[in-house]
């Protein structure tokens, strides 16, 4: 037993994956503590006190349970003043591989690290696993060599190597950084064939026609080896008797998924689609091809007229839904709504017929979106289409300024273009506004509008609006209060 470490070999019995290592002192009944676990059959612990008696013993574990644990065995330390050498930096690497081996380096410690002990060696440590769970750790090498090739290994093996300097003391207390590598794998295997989905065409009414096919790949990986991505390719295949030539296919794309959407077929054509497995150790032999045949182009027929506005008002607009398409196209019905980008959709319906359907109780001034679906004897249409409702007064000419709309943040205040008095014309109004909790009138606009729209109000509140109307010879009128 070195200085202050506990080192000790233990046999290895069957159907054990670690091992768990339980330790207390010689002189106490408490019960044993767990100190470290190892999948190798040597396990060391530092930071005893010298001259001191422990007891240890050994658990088996698997993923079902453990096992009772082993008879108890006892041991001292030296009383030798001796201490461990200071954790030089070590840094681990791994600067080659087979698809059997690791080799793992390392550095040597700077003379300045030793401070005065012996250095007598080194101890490396591997953690094997796979998909990032890895096992515990278990000592593989210890000696002066800075390099240890790592052997028996199944080809894609991945594994964490951490190392420790060994002195006249014992062992460093801490590891170096841990370093994950791994073995080359072999090559991918060759891919089973490919499944082929329904044949299918675009609309009927679309501009740009074409067939189109899903592809679902079948990974053949008897020897777990790992696939980065797939190289798919189609060709025509005019002789089914035989394969078409190497230089007759064409590559549609390489992919990390396992399945593809193969477009832009041409009609009344048999095509064959096969596919090869790619990783950092090469590409596989294509697999056995399969074919399909396309079917008969379809008539195209032209795009079916969607609703549209025809007229607008203040608080409304009409929507013309035709009833008798082209090439005997017919609506059933059609489901409209609408969006102003505030208030959210509403929703209207019209039936069958040569109707035009009036969206009304809409806000003047505003811009709309109308979401047409329409049902109709061949399918469903869906389109979008825009309109505007006006901002118009009975007569803006005359007529007092007054608030002719709210919403839950704007007032719409309609402005008169020319005087009842004179008949001139206007050439600005100014308006300042109270919302009667600040105690202040600010001006808020000046200028010349038929509509002046007062925005980014508090719903529910009153607020009052004063009008200076100024005419082209510089007369003030209309000093007045709106409230809105």
């Amino acid at each position: 037993n070195d200085n202050n470490n506990g080192n000790n070999t233990f046999d290895l019995f069957s159907n054990t994956q670690y091992y768990q290592i339980q330790m207390k002192l010689d002189t106490n009944d408490r019960p044993f503590d767990p100190i470290g676990e190892t999948w190798a059959q040597r396990f060391v612990y530092c930071d005893l006190d010298p001259a001191q008696s422990y007891q240890f013993r050994i658990v088996a574990k698997n993923q079902w349970g453990a096992s009772i644990p082993s008879v108890e065995r006892s041991f001292k330390t030296l009383s030798s003043s001796r201490k461990p050498l200071p954790p030089p930096q070590l840094t681990p690497e791994c600067p080659s591989s087979t698809i059997s081996s690791i080799e793992v380096q390392w550095n040597s410690p700077q003379l300045s690290e030793l401070k005065g002990s012996v250095l007598t060696g080194f101890s490396l440590e591997a953690s094997f696993g796979e998909n990032d769970t890895f096992r515990v750790f278990g000592i593989i090498y210890e000696g002066l060599s800075l390099n240890s090739n790592v052997t028996d290994l199944s080809p894609g093996t991945v594994a964490k190597f951490r190392v420790r300097s060994i002195s006249e003391g014992g062992y460093s207390t801490t590891y170096s950084p841990e370093v994950i590598c791994h073995s080359l794998p072999l090559p991918p295997d060759v891919p089973e064939p490919v499944l082929l989905g329904e044949v299918k065409s675009t609309p009927s009414y679309a501009i740009d026609w074409y067939f189109w096919i899903s592809a679902t790949f079948q990974p053949s990986n008897q020897n777990r080896t790992r696939v980065f991505s797939y190289r798919v390719q189609i060709a025509e295949w005019v002789d089914i008797s035989s394969l078409p030539p190497d230089e007759a296919w064409e590559e549609v794309d390489i992919v990390t998924e396992t399945s593809i959407n193969i477009d832009h077929l041409n009609p009344q054509s048999r095509y064959g689609v096969r596919y090869s497995a790619i990783n950092e150790r090469g590409e596989s032999d294509f697999s056995v091809p399969v074919y399909f045949v396309t079917g008969v182009k379809p008539l195209i027929i032209p795009e079916p007229p969607r609703p549209f506005v025809i007229t607008a008002t203040n608080s409304s607009l009409t929507l013309r839904v035709p009833s008798t398409l082209l090439n005997n196209w017919r609506t059933i019905n059609c489901s409209i709504s609408i969006d102003d980008g505030e208030s959210g959709f509403q929703n209207y319906l019209t039936t069958i017929g040569p109707s035009d359907l009036e969206i009304p109780n809409l806000f003047p001034g505003k811009f709309y979106l109308i979401f047409s679906n329409c049902k109709t004897n061949h399918q469903n249409i869906t389109s979008i289409s825009t309109g505007n409702t006006k901002l118009e007064l009975s007569s803006p000419e005359t007529s007092p300024p007054q608030a002719i709309l709210s919403t839950r943040r704007e007032i719409y205040i309609s402005l008169p273009k020319i005087t009842k008095l004179t008949g001139k014309s206007y050439k600005q109004h100014e308006i300042l506004m109270d919302d009667g909790i600040g105690g202040k009138i600010s001006p808020v606009w000046t200028g010349l509008r038929d509509i002046f729209i007062a925005e980014f109000l508090f719903p529910g509140r009153n607020y009052h609006f004063r009008v200076l109307s100024i005419d082209v010879d510089g007369g003030k009128y209309l000093k007045i209060w709106i409230v809105g």
